[in-house]
């Protein structure tokens, strides 16, 4: 089609050309494919939303529902949205009948965990979020304990009061054990010291065992009086950290104490660190867990025992006392020492004779000193 336009006042003539159409089969290639060999439409995951694309074709429809059956695969498709390139995700199997809102920027993924990563389906993890794979995978209830280390756990297993979940040993470590394994009642599952890492986590000494157990039976407090004439009660008051707690433990154990009563809360989980630092003396030493420790002191003081808490700053030392009757030692926290209300609920307060270079100890430390000091009195 030619037209003609008259410009003024030069009279210039334009001519404007359309080329005819080309005939068809002059670019082969640009044949649309034929209707068998067109590719399914697939699910797609586009800034939150769900799309239909025929990869034959082009065809680009976003829709609101996904479509199920999709398999997991991600790859990066140059399409472009406006000015921008975006990455599309395959939607996973079982996902797709649920339609999905598009999160904004700085908003968490609901469908990935809190660091970025996708959801852990169940499966337990380590301390540093690991979940761990492979065989000798331990399956425990909310109220189990883990206990590993060789002696912590010889000892929960000759312990006839204990309840027994789960054994998860080396070879190495079931050879050491021995009897303790053979009378225990337990099938032992075979498991490689790498299982144990990706379980308790790379850190942790375990030394090739672990088990799974419910708490060590816990005494009355009444129970507790009454052993309190065997040997002299030790009371934490707010100790936290679980390798001092476990310390303590085991002095209470070499030393004759007849129990140990800290506090229900902020006090470490018995197992784990704790039961390695006890080296087995979690199951010897009674333990009895207070839900107010200022009453359970006076509780003490009524049933004849008396309380001393362990101050330095006090002028009393503790090397000067009878220990004529049935006696409970507090420790405080490191740090913060006894509380103010423990301190004034205990009968008298008293300090360990030390040097003038330096005179604070540790609590564990503490406790192993005046457990011996008190022995000596006694015996």
């Amino acid at each position: 089609m030619v037209g003609e336009v008259g410009l003024e006042p030069t009279k210039l003539t334009q001519r404007i050309y359309s080329p005819p159409p080309l005939p068809l089969g002059t670019f082969p290639h640009l044949k649309p494919r034929p209707k068998a060999q067109r590719s399914k439409p697939r699910a797609v995951y586009i800034l939150g939303w769900a799309a239909k694309v025929n990869a034959g074709t082009g065809d680009f429809r976003p829709h609101l529902t996904n479509l199920p059956g999709c398999a997991v695969r991600r790859r990066a498709v140059g399409c472009q949205m406006g000015r921008n390139h975006r990455t599309q995700h395959t939607m996973p199997d079982g996902q797709g009948d649920k339609p999905n809102r598009p999160h904004k920027r700085g908003e968490r993924d609901p469908r990935k965990g809190s660091q970025g990563r996708p959801p852990s389906n169940g499966k337990p993890r380590d301390a540093a979020g690991r979940s761990h794979k492979g065989g000798g995978k331990p399956k425990h209830s909310d109220d189990s304990l883990v206990v590993f280390g060789l002696h912590a756990v010889e000892a929960a297993l000759l312990n006839p009061k204990r309840t027994l979940r789960g054994l998860y040993l080396t070879e190495n470590a079931e050879r050491r054990l021995g009897d303790a394994v053979t009378g225990c009642g337990l099938d032992v599952t075979r498991v490689s010291p790498r299982d144990l890492d990706r379980r308790l986590g790379a850190e942790t000494v375990h030394q090739g065992a672990c088990l799974e157990a419910e708490p060590p039976t816990e005494p009355t407090l009444d129970d507790m009086i009454a052993l309190c004439g065997h040997g002299p009660l030790v009371v934490l008051d707010q100790v936290t950290d679980p390798h001092n707690v476990g310390a303590v433990l085991r002095s209470a154990a070499v030393f004759g104490a007849s129990g140990l009563i800290m506090t229900r809360r902020n006090s470490p989980p018995l197992g784990g660190v704790l039961a390695k630092s006890a080296s087995g003396a979690l199951e010897v030493v009674p333990l009895h867990l207070s839900q107010n420790l200022s009453r359970t002191l006076d509780q003490l003081k009524d049933g004849g025992i008396d309380v001393i808490g362990l101050d330095g700053e006090a002028d009393t030392k503790l090397e000067t006392l009878a220990f004529d009757r049935p006696t409970a030692l507090v420790f405080g926290a490191e740090g913060k020492g006894l509380r103010q209300l423990t301190a004034q609920t205990c009968t008298q307060l008293a300090a360990i004779t030390t040097g003038d270079r330096l005179r604070s100890l540790n609590v564990s430390n503490a406790a192993a000193v005046a457990l011996h000091t008190v022995l000596m009195k006694i015996n």
